[in-house]
């Protein structure tokens, strides 16, 4: 805990410093609107983990009351799997997902704006992070795993097993991937490789999920709700710190004409 409010305060003196500086970037950074975005973020993940702490593991009589025929036609399926291999597959996609904002490295437009890359980058996984996690806890879903006899009984006891909706593999892997494809095209608007880092950036996280769900660690649907929630996030913060020209800003405007006035609303 008291790593994790190091951490976070680190951060904000981190968005405060990074606010007072601009770089060659088609976003702009707000110190009112990053400090509330990383402060729920943060507040979410604390939250979260002291929520996480007062669940219990299951006991015997528990996972002996499980039945799979309880759980709906669509994601029934998912208890029959039990996959060491993929989890470490669906790890392997994970991990590398966090190396896909440092490609912007690679290109001067790129180092040029990556203070605002890197803070964008540091602010999404947050916000999608404490989503998720506050999501698992009040849900407290169980694993498909925890269903299956073929899993270890050590694993299906622990209180992780009731922590199934929704998949935090799937939601953050799409929110690096759909934020590095929203950014690349920001930055590089008029490039031909757009189709091919969408299609990229849509396919990593769907094999992400396939493989949480063959590894018996979530059903179908916590799948389809992380991706979404990932894809949403990782678009949509990018897009609210765009760059906007005077043409484009909100305003009002009054026109004056014979025996009328009115009022012209500009966004």
């Amino acid at each position: 805990m008291i790593k994790l409010l190091r951490s976070t305060f680190s951060l904000l003196v981190l968005l405060i410093i990074c606010t007072t500086l601009t770089g060659q970037s088609p976003y702009e950074l707000s110190l009112k609107k990053d400090l509330i975005l990383f402060g729920g973020g943060a507040i979410g993940q604390v939250g979260s983990i002291i929520l996480s702490a007062e669940i219990d593991n299951f006991s015997a009589e528990e996972l002996e009351l499980l039945n799979a025929n309880d759980i709906n036609s669509f994601d029934r399926r998912a208890t029959k799997y039990y996959s060491l291999r993929a989890q470490k597959n669906s790890d392997i996609l994970l991990n590398s997902s966090f190396f896909y904002p440092l490609l912007f490295l690679i290109d001067d437009k790129g180092r040029n704006g990556f203070l605002e890359i890197g803070v964008l980058t540091l602010e999404s996984f947050l916000v999608n992070a404490s989503i998720t996690s506050l999501t698992k806890v009040a849900v407290e879903r169980t694993r498909p795993f925890a269903y299956n006899s073929d899993a270890p009984l050590d694993k299906r006891i622990k209180a992780n097993s009731k922590l199934s909706f929704f998949s935090g593999h799937t939601s953050s892997t799409a929110v690096l991937s759909f934020f590095s494809a929203k950014v690349f095209s920001d930055y590089y608007p008029d490039s031909k490789w757009k189709p091919v880092v969408w299609t990229v950036g849509a396919i990593i996280p769907a094999a992400t999920g396939y493989l949480r769900v063959r590894g018996g660690k979530h059903f179908p649907t916590d799948v389809i709700v992380g991706y979404a929630v990932g894809a949403i996030i990782g678009v949509g913060i990018p897009h609210i710190h765009k760059k906007k020209s005077k043409d484009q800003r909100v305003g009002f405007s009054l026109s004056a004409g014979g025996n009328s006035v009115g009022l012209t609303m500009k966004w």
